[in-house]
């Protein structure tokens, strides 16, 4: 099963992240409750909320150097375009998809995190953004 995770933004600003832990459960009882855990660093979680006023939904794939991909991420891709284009992660129609292409068709070794589109919308504009 995918991990639900959300990456936290404050006006456009990265503040965290928030994921469900679903729980242990150990012959019948609850070792742990179910809850959502939060983390400023992604390292250290912990059920102490993060203020926030937007989240963007992690896509549960990781791009060519382990780094999760999220919606309004900027991903540059290689594939058959003879370099790199720039693309926005977008959540349609129940998929996350680049460019109308659902992203988990293509090779995420393929794929790079550079940006987002809150912090760098500078990324998609110009001679560097795909049609």
């Amino acid at each position: 099963m995918r991990e639900i995770k959300f990456r936290l933004r404050l006006n456009n600003k990265m503040v965290g992240c928030e994921k469900w832990y679903s729980g242990s459960n150990k012959d019948g009882n609850w070792v742990a409750k179910p809850q959502w855990l939060y983390s400023a660093n992604r390292k250290n979680w912990s059920p102490r909320y993060i203020f926030h006023n937007a989240k963007d939904l992690f896509t549960g794939l990781h791009d060519k150097n382990g780094k999760e991909i999220y919606e309004g991420d900027i991903v540059a891709y290689n594939k058959d375009y003879g370099g790199d284009k720039t693309f926005e992660v977008e959540y349609k129609k129940g998929g996350f998809t680049i460019q109308n292409a659902l992203i988990g068709v293509c090779k995420q070794e393929s794929l790079e995190v550079i940006g987002n589109i809150y912090e760098n919308p500078e990324l998609l504009e110009g001679d560097n953004a795909a049609d």
